[in-house]
């Protein structure tokens, strides 16, 4: 994860030419444009809403000024998802992964024009390690390259994740064999077993 570090924000800031030239609080570039960036999130969703007001805030501290804009679910799918266009700078977004965790769709350069590569990512390393994981003979094999991949996203800041959401989930005492897997409740399925009498659940 990356440090909470506002004076190396406004350092960096700075360094590219973003200053506040009017004493506004707000930056500006040589040409005298403000610093603006606009953050949609999709109408309906209370906790997106609240994620881009605390981004407009915590960023208004280092001159940046954030726009919050709420869009309707296919209004903003169409700004984020046309790659012809893409007209938008920031979105709050949340998903599960599927099945088979494969991040190519999103960040791998062969993916650039299609629909979920909002963030026009190309860069070679992350190329190379995304078809390294594709191939790893077993999931002990892919290990070390998810964390080369996760530390070189990091890096880049293609995406900032913000939160893993905690979620509870029950089950009958009879259920055993149920592994927990980031990818949701159902990615494996198979294994569960229903038993004769109650069973204490492992943590894993």
């Amino acid at each position: 994860t990356m440090a909470h570090n506002p004076a190396e924000a406004q350092r960096l800031l700075d360094e590219a030419g973003w200053l506040d030239r009017d004493g506004d609080g707000v930056r500006e570039d040589a040409s005298g444009a403000p610093l603006q960036v606009e953050i949609l999130f999709n109408q309906g969703n209370g906790v997106r809403k609240q994620i881009a007001e605390i981004m407009q805030a915590q960023l208004a501290s280092v001159g940046v000024q954030v726009e919050p804009t709420m869009l309707e679910w296919g209004a903003m799918l169409g700004r984020i998802m046309d790659p012809t266009t893409r007209e938008f700078d920031g979105v709050v977004m949340g998903w599960l992964p599927e099945f088979e965790m494969d991040e190519s769709a999103f960040f791998h350069s062969e993916k650039i024009d299609e629909p979920l590569a909002w963030a026009g990512m190309q860069d070679d390393e992350l190329d190379r390690l995304l078809e390294a994981i594709r191939d790893a003979p077993t999931p002990e094999d892919a290990d070390p390259l998810w964390v080369a991949f996760q530390n070189r996203i990091v890096e880049l800041q293609p995406f900032t994740y913000l939160y893993y959401q905690e979620r509870l989930d029950g089950v009958s005492d009879r259920m055993a064999e149920i592994p927990m897997d980031a990818r949701g409740e159902w990615a494996q399925i198979q294994e569960w077993r229903v038993s004769e009498s109650p069973q204490t659940l492992a943590r894993r």
